[in-house]
């Protein structure tokens, strides 16, 4: 007969964990500092570089009705305070378009006045914007 025994035997050992070497723990902290630089450098990046001023958004503001109504409007006119005819105020922008698409005439745009007009039949259709300043 034989006879078979199983004998489980625990061992225990001290192992010693020495920290990494010098040079790599000074790699490690370069390697961060660094990807912490590309971090902010991104984010420093795709910040906007300037604040527009009120003038500035104002401009834009105008230019993107300009460009809606581009069709019925043309830029560069003079607007002559001595004209008689009769005249005729309107209160927006919008208004003086359809009026003047209405009796198929252009909105003449005076930049230096900040006035809108134009004259059909003897009558002055005029259209100057509040100063928002």
């Amino acid at each position: 007969m034989s006879f078979a025994e199983a004998v489980t035997a625990r061992e225990a050992r001290t192992i010693e964990v020495y920290p990494p070497p010098l040079h790599q723990q000074y790699a490690a902290v370069l390697l961060l500092l660094a990807s912490l630089g590309m971090l902010f450098w991104v984010i420093l990046s795709r910040s906007p570089r300037f604040k527009p001023s009120a003038d500035m958004l104002q401009a834009l503001e105008q230019e993107a009705v300009h460009a809606r109504y581009r069709d019925w409007m043309s830029r560069g006119g003079r607007f002559d305070h001595s004209i008689t005819a009769h005249r005729i105020e309107l209160g927006s922008l919008e208004d003086i378009i359809s009026a003047a698409v209405d009796m198929n005439q252009r909105v003449i745009y005076d930049g230096d006045e900040k006035t809108y007009f134009f004259v059909h039949d003897t009558i002055l259709y005029v259209y100057e914007p509040a100063d928002s300043g």
